[in-house]
């Protein structure tokens, strides 16, 4: 697989194969690399914040939104034109939202 190959490269060419390191070196990195992992959990916990933050307000939205779709949409009404001419004559014309033809 490719990552046995990367592995292998990696084992290969590895400076540092077959040495140890001095009591004082193993303390100080073993000590910088707790000390980050502190640091990294806060950072966790406020994205972790952040990110629940986010969906709860991402579903207050959902919600609002569904709730205002489910409101029924006002229907057309129908209407009427009333046109007299000068001579007396009455036109009426009726609009009727719903006709199709």
């Amino acid at each position: 697989m490719k990552n046995d190959r990367l592995s292998a490269l990696l084992r290969e060419h590895d400076p540092a194969a077959g040495r140890e390191l001095a009591g004082d070196d193993v303390l100080r990195i073993r000590t910088a690399v707790l000390s980050s992992t502190r640091e990294r959990r806060v950072s966790y916990a406020v994205r972790l914040s952040f990110a629940t933050l986010a969906l709860v307000l991402f579903a207050g939205a959902w919600a609002a939104m569904r709730t205002r779709e489910a409101a029924p949409a006002p229907q057309p009404q129908k209407r009427q034109i009333h046109y007299t001419t000068p001579g007396g004559t009455r036109i009426i014309w009726s609009l009727d939202p719903e006709f199709q033809l």
